[in-house]
């Protein structure tokens, strides 16, 4: 038992990448409906975006619009710990992608847990013409 717990030690203090592992993506994947009517959206623009570097910026990491059944799926791995974000419907500061905002909705943001997986159902309401 000895013998075991000194290797484990040594193998810790030179780096040993047994207990280290790679980490895990962090996906959201789900469905964009019309909060009024619960019909799904087709073409709502879904940025999975890295938390701000400290100038306000939020570096898109994945992006996807929605099918026909309003459905999406957006992935990212990094070891960073740092916060993503999830921008529906909305253009996160500093992207420069004209499609991402549809005039008919209203967009929102969520803040996501790195590593998890995270199903989700984002309503956006309609805007009166």
């Amino acid at each position: 038992m000895r013998l075991l717990l000194l290797l484990l030690l040594a193998c810790v203090a030179s780096g040993c990448e047994l207990l280290e592992s790679e980490p895990a993506p962090t996906v959201v994947e789900g469905i964009v409906v019309d909060a009024q009517s619960g019909d799904p959206v087709t073409g709502i623009q879904v940025l999975l975006s890295q938390g701000s570097n400290g100038f306000g910026s939020y570096p898109t990491r994945d992006r996807d619009v929605t099918d026909t059944e309003g459905r999406f799926y957006v992935s990212y791995t990094t070891s960073d710990a740092s916060s993503l974000i999830v921008f529906v419907n909305d253009c996160a500061y500093g992207d420069s992608f004209p499609e991402c905002y549809d005039a008919r909705y209203g967009g929102l943001t969520e803040s996501v847990r790195p590593e998890r997986h995270h199903e989700v159902r984002y309503e956006l309401t309609p805007i009166e013409p």
